[in-house]
């Protein structure tokens, strides 16, 4: 999560639920949901979690970031309980490309985001599970300092965004 005003950007694009609250927000996506899945092949091995906690006994596709080679933690809500939980990763990569590919070669759960997998899911590729500790999430927001000055090409792209949504 990349420090833009330090970094000297003028803005930046990332989950809603991560935006600083000294930032201003512009909503580029709909509200967005995980989906962990793996495909028939792997379930049929190895069976399903029952929980999320059954994780760790599967084998996890993770996603790193690429700006400090973080793993990724996988995010789990149900009935007003939170649960992050650190997968112990039998893959990780940094392409979410590359981890619904590998998912679909039967190489264990993947966690990413539903529209990545849609087309799979719907034509049985993958399947789905813990559905009920997935719930939608904030969706992708573009996202500037109040406290600094905007640039004309930035004001530009701001007033798109908002645009494109009232419009929607």
């Amino acid at each position: 999560m990349a420090d833009i005003v330090a970094g000297g950007f003028d803005a930046g694009i990332r989950s809603g639920a991560h935006v600083h609250g000294d930032m201003i927000a512009v909503r580029l996506t709909p509200y967005l949901r995980a989906a962990v899945v793996a495909s028939p092949m792997y379930m049929a091995s190895r069976g399903l979690p029952a929980t999320p906690h059954d994780l760790h006994e599967h084998r996890c596709i993770n996603y790193r970031w690429g700006h400090d080679g973080a793993v990724h933690r996988w995010t789990f809500t149900r009935g007003g309980e939170t649960l992050e939980i650190r997968v112990d990763p039998a893959i990780t990569v940094n392409d979410t490309n590359l981890i619904a590919k590998f998912a679909l070669e039967g190489l264990g759960f993947a966690y990413i985001l539903e529209d990545v997998v849609a087309e799979h899911l719907t034509e049985g590729r993958l399947v789905r599970v813990l559905e009920d500790w997935c719930p939608p999430g904030a969706g992708f927001h573009l996202y500037y300092s109040g406290s600094r000055h905007r640039s004309a090409p930035l004001r530009a792209l701001i007033e798109l965004f908002r645009f494109k949504s009232v419009s929607d």
